[in-house]
């Protein structure tokens, strides 16, 4: 059993959670972490600032996959659903419509990466061990990695801590030779699904979420990596 990182148990300021992505998963995973840190309100814990970074813009083709509208295309996707779930819960989500970089990472405290770009995963797994540990605002304590194909998915938590046999590995540390897959741009709907399941987005972003609830709710979790697939469904994870 792998319990919730002490100073995030007893935090002396808001918790803050950066999301990279609002595409496929990123998209379904946003109004759920707002959700959540409304969640720990009514549980008298601390609740989430939440960060969203994302320079893609709404295609015809994401209507119906994502969570976006026909009125939507043309918009930034960060704009667009930030500004929904800040005027349905009264919240304060910030977007940057922009690639995250490096120089973005300031006082982030759960990093969630939803983007098919093994660059990013790599240039994080190596800055990330390398920044100051300990009780602070400051540090990154969870990276939580969702990615998927077709129709099968993954899930890693990557956990930092000053204690090195206390640290969970990341998805680069357990998979050192991934690689980018060249992809055509999807141009339609139809293209769209013949390259993913029109589910695998959203039991992917339901997994994230899932892991993330139990570590701020439970304040522990039993599973670092969640494997799975649609056809024939099948879930695997690790235990802790």
């Amino acid at each position: 059993m792998f319990c919730l990182h002490n100073y995030l148990a007893n935090p002396t300021h808001n918790i803050n959670v950066t999301l990279i992505g609002v595409g496929g998963t990123g998209s379904f995973i946003l109004p759920e972490l707002v959700a959540l840190s409304e969640s720990l309100k009514q549980l008298d814990k601390r609740p989430l600032n939440i960060k969203v970074f994302d320079p893609d813009i709404v295609e015809q083709h994401n209507i119906g996959r994502q969570k976006f509208f026909p009125p939507d295309i043309g918009k930034y996707k960060a704009e667009v659903l930030t500004t929904r779930v800040n005027r349905a819960y009264g919240s304060n989500v910030q977007f940057f419509n922009k690639e995250f970089l490096l120089q973005d990472l300031n006082d982030d405290n759960i990093i969630i990466t939803c983007v098919d770009n093994v660059k990013l995963r790599r240039k994080l797994a190596k800055h990330l061990p390398t920044k100051p540990k300990g009780n602070s605002y400051k540090q990154t304590y969870y990276w939580i990695d969702a990615g998927n194909s077709r129709d099968y998915g993954q899930i890693v938590l990557a956990s930092y801590s000053r204690k090195k046999k206390e640290q969970l590995p990341s998805i680069i540390d357990l998979y050192p030779e991934m690689e980018d897959k060249p992809e055509e741009p999807s141009c339609s709907m139809r293209a769209s699904l013949n390259e993913q399941s029109f589910m695998i987005n959203k039991l992917t972003g339901i997994y994230v979420m899932e892991m993330l609830s139990a570590l701020l709710i439970d304040m522990n979790i039993g599973y670092s990596q969640v494997y799975f697939n649609l056809t024939p469904p099948n879930v695997k994870t690790n235990t802790i």
